[in-house]
């Protein structure tokens, strides 16, 4: 089984965690990188 990421892990932790240039998850609608966590966290 895979491990998963921490759940409270910031956009930033995860981007360097994986070795992506920073930057690299977006949201095309413009929120916030808070936001974005929630969105990648909770669906």
């Amino acid at each position: 089984m895979a491990r998963r990421d921490r759940s409270d892990q910031t956009v930033g932790a995860h981007e360097k965690k994986h070795d992506l240039p920073p930057g690299t998850i977006r949201n095309p609608e413009g929120l916030s990188r808070t936001q974005v966590k929630h969105e990648l966290t909770h669906g």
